[in-house]
């Protein structure tokens, strides 16, 4: 206060009646947050909230625009572009590392992948490309019919992905292992939980297929036709997924039984994220919202300016999810508080992708890939 040291915050502070005064919080690793009090300001209420920015640990362009989430793999970042290329920076401090480009014409829209010690990415047109991961160096080229659109899901060495030729592919590297047809194009991403294949449809249903087999072996119906749109998530033995109605549909994997719902102001279309025990949802009405696996609520986090279609990320107990101009971090111990830890806002570009590991915090917007360094506490 004044230039002189006052307490660690939360503390209770004197200030002179006489005068205005400067009041200044510094935290290693956050910009400064400042504010002049006058002590005759009839809006003051007693308490003194300040807002510390997040600093950023690098900050690097990108050519192209990356419609996949990216992957964190040995310290690297692993980029699917618009360019029909497999970039790696180093998340040390966000140096080129290498570039697969496949001198194709098309866009990539799944993420990439890890598997048997190779890195692989599917460009829009179905054709599957394994990358030695040390150099970039593009190792296997393999066609696969239909659009590829979503991401693929993973066991291990085996990786599933489905085509907009309603096609179901099990692969390990390039080798096929079964193709399936499907009855309905897929609308979400893939996802395995319980040995099961689970993707949402336009039609209604949340289709379910045998992983080992690709056969299908069940249809999970909400109580009211819907389409779901926003990728899937699981929870113990609960499946869940946002809906065109504006509902979250839970369904039990067992019994694949509609066991709860939550009502939403719009098309719920975010993908959700899921640790051992919630589900973090962001919804249109601008929060990110918090269900057991049993549909209560645990939390409510305020984003503010409204929410984008971005995965949020978990890491520690802290939350970081995406506004329409700003990556904001949550306190998950607080969520009556819906406790902001920190924000940091992008100027005049959208962030489109936020991911954490290996001591960072990722966010890529529309540009550029921007770095934070970890919260420990």
């Amino acid at each position: 206060v004044n230039g002189l040291p006052a307490g660690r915050t939360p503390c209770a502070i004197d200030l002179p009646i006489s005068q205005a005064s400067d009041v200044s919080v510094r935290k290693a690793g956050f910009d400064a947050a400042d504010s002049r009090i006058n002590p005759i300001d009839p809006s003051l209420t007693g308490r003194l909230d300040l807002m510390l920015g997040k600093q950023t640990a690098w900050i690097r362009p990108i050519a192209g625009q990356v419609d996949a989430p990216p992957l964190i793999f040995q310290g690297m970042l692993l980029m699917a572009t618009s360019n029909a290329s497999l970039v790696a920076i180093r998340l040390k401090d966000g140096a080129d590392m290498w570039e697969a480009k496949s001198n194709r014409f098309y866009s990539v829209r799944a993420a990439p992948f890890v598997s048997n010690g190779k890195a692989g990415f599917f460009l829009a047109n179905g054709e599957l490309h394994l990358v030695r991961p040390t150099d970039g160096e593009i190792l296997a080229r393999h066609p696969l019919e239909g659009e590829i659109n979503h991401d693929a899901a993973q066991d291990g060495d085996l990786i599933y992905v489905a085509t907009n030729m309603r096609h179901l592919y099990a692969l390990r590297g390039t080798e096929l292992l079964y193709r399936k047809p499907l009855a309905y194009v897929p609308q979400t991403p893939l996802l395995l939980a319980h040995g099961k294949l689970y993707f949402g449809t336009a039609e209604g249903p949340i289709m379910v297929h045998d992983a080992k087999t690709g056969a299908e072996i069940a249809r999970l119906v909400a109580p009211e036709q819907t389409s779901f749109f926003s990728p899937l998530a699981h929870v113990g033995d609960v499946v869940v997924g946002g809906a065109e109605d504006g509902h979250i549909h839970a369904f039990n994997h067992n019994t694949e039984k509609h066991v709860w719902s939550y009502k939403s102001v719009g098309p719920v279309t975010a993908p959700p994220f899921a640790d051992t025990t919630r589900f973090f949802i962001p919804t249109p009405d601008g929060y990110v919202r918090a269900f057991s696996e049993q549909g209560e609520e645990k939390g409510t986090f305020d984003l503010g300016s409204g929410t984008v279609d971005a995965r949020p990320a978990l890491d520690n107990r802290f939350l970081y999810a995406l506004a329409r101009r700003s990556v904001v971090a949550f306190d998950t111990r607080k969520p009556e508080e819906g406790n902001i830890w920190w924000e940091h806002t992008f100027e005049g570009e959208a962030p489109l992708h936020v991911v954490t590991g290996d001591g960072k915090v990722i966010v890529i917007t529309e540009s550029r890939v921007v770095a934070f360094e970890r919260d420990l506490r």
